[in-house]
């Protein structure tokens, strides 16, 4: 949807409620829908309710499901808006003006999640999406070849063990794939795990425990710099 909205949109970084229970974080407002990000992608065509917290109130909305697209976001087309709705989303965008951004989400850098936790991939996963990347997400080395491949992945952040450090060596080979950005977040602190991993064929070494979602978004943006 973000892709092929004609009207004017600005930045919302703003928690949205969809049907009144669950949590997502805006990314993207036009007059005509909203691009959001969640942990729950809904059926394409599906009906939700939305609360939309603006400058001063939060409007209340029907929208319709018009792509979903995990770890891109969800984007959101407004149901059945009166004329008086339609003229604060347009008061607010106008208001909002020098957050207009132009960029698609098929020219996001794309990040490759390695990590066996499901909820720990989610954390790091979000904080990417709204830096602006697009993220994909393995459980294991094995299973993220066919996607570093396929996807074109720009860098990759491995929290895996060990015994899936092979994974390094086969992107080190392949002359294509050999610049990408390597960055392993483990839980190991020991003192030979970053020299292991570097020698391995890892970009950076982090320790999980050290490592909030926000530095390691900070560190992706400076490795691919």
């Amino acid at each position: 949807m973000t892709d092929k909205r004609k009207d004017p949109r600005v930045i919302f970084r703003r928690q949205v409620v969809i049907n009144g229970l669950m949590g997502a974080t805006g990314l993207d407002l036009s007059k005509s829908g909203i691009y959001i990000h969640t942990g729950r992608n809904f059926i394409n065509g599906s009906v939700v309710n939305v609360s939309l917290p603006l400058d001063s109130h939060t409007m209340h909305l029907k929208a319709r499901v018009r792509h979903s697209k995990p770890g891109v976001g969800m984007g959101l087309m407004f149901l059945d808006l009166t004329g008086e709705q339609e003229q604060m989303l347009l008061d607010f965008i106008k208001k909002h003006k020098d957050d207009i951004t132009p960029e698609k989400s098929d020219e996001r850098q794309k990040v490759l999640i390695i990590d066996l936790n499901e909820a720990s991939r989610r954390v790091y996963r979000s904080k990417l999406v709204l830096e602006g990347f697009t993220v994909f997400e393995a459980q294991d080395g094995p299973s993220s070849r066919e996607i570093i491949e396929k996807e074109k992945i720009d860098a990759v952040v491995y929290m895996g063990g060990a015994d899936e450090i092979e994974l390094f060596s086969v992107i080190r080979q392949k002359p294509e794939l050999n610049k990408i950005p390597i960055l392993v977040v483990s839980a190991k602190s020991s003192p030979g795990a970053p020299e292991a991993a570097i020698k391995a064929g890892a970009t950076e070494f982090m320790v999980k425990m050290f490592t909030s979602p926000a530095k390691l978004t900070e560190r992706v943006k400076a490795r691919l710099k």
